[in-house]
């Protein structure tokens, strides 16, 4: 809320009130967090905003089919990656060039069999999008900036 403006504000009736949580723990990067019996790991990976995070789990959801193979992980890639695409990053925070760092060093490093459920979309895995994804397609895997001649998505999803 503390993002939205006066006029957003008002389609709620003008009730909405910022007030931060009374417990805020910090999610740092490569950290893993238990949650309902699922060591979840936190992959810090900005861009899309500054503070965008993807989170990988064991295993694969029961509801997911049509894969190759049973997926050692999944990753909750929220607004990060998508089937074909990746998220904005042309609005305020945004940073294309930090998008393009946090795929290279945490997406294309992971296994090809990693299912990818995505903040919108239909799921993908790292193989798919790693072969047919034009944002990932020119990324050299491993330490440095990612190049920035990639043009930024017009509008993403």
């Amino acid at each position: 809320m503390k993002g939205l403006s006066d006029d957003s504000r008002e389609l709620f009736g003008g009730r909405l009130e910022w007030q931060e949580p009374d417990d805020v723990e910090l999610l740092n990067d490569a950290s893993t967090i238990g949650l309902a019996g699922l060591e979840i790991t936190v992959d810090h990976a900005p861009g899309h905003t500054p503070g965008s995070v993807m989170f990988r789990v064991p295993g694969t959801p029961d509801a997911v089919s049509g894969l190759d193979t049973v997926p050692s992980q999944t990753l909750l890639s929220g607004d990060v990656l998508f089937a074909g695409s990746i998220g904005r990053t042309d609005l305020p925070g945004g940073s294309h060039p930090q998008m393009l760092d946090s795929l290279r060093a945490k997406v294309l490093p992971l296994d090809d069999d990693i299912l990818v459920l995505p903040g919108h979309g239909e799921a993908t895995t790292v193989g798919r999008e790693r072969a047919a994804n034009p944002f990932l397609q020119s990324l050299p895997v491993g330490t440095g900036s990612a190049p920035s001649a990639s043009t930024p998505p017009s509008r993403g999803l």
